[in-house]
């Protein structure tokens, strides 16, 4: 059941390509969408791929680096950090916008 060339085999290679593919469709989506979009000038193809390349290379080593977050470990940091520092962010914008307005 299944050799070298097997129906098996190249649906694994395809699925394997196809998420390659999905990934620089999505980066691709992301610097269109976020990073200023298409340039009109005749120079748009290789600042499009330089911020593709850029964008790839970042995604990947961040992926690459870090180890898997598990979910109780994700919503532990979230309580203990990023909810506090967000809360006192907020307090601390209003207070500058309360005082910036007083004048």
């Amino acid at each position: 059941p299944g050799g070298r060339y097997s129906l098996a085999f190249f649906s694994g290679f395809f699925f394997f390509f196809l998420k390659k593919i999905w990934l620089i469709a999505l980066v691709s989506f992301w610097i269109l969408l976020f990073w200023g979009g298409g340039v009109s000038s005749i120079l748009w193809l290789p600042w499009f791929v330089l911020r593709l390349v850029l964008a790839l290379f970042l995604f990947l080593w961040i992926r690459i680096a870090f180890p898997r977050v598990s979910t109780s470990n994700a919503q532990e940091y979230l309580l203990r950090f990023i909810l506090p520092a967000g809360t006192l962010a907020l307090i601390l914008e209003l207070i500058w916008t309360g005082m910036g307005s007083a004048k």
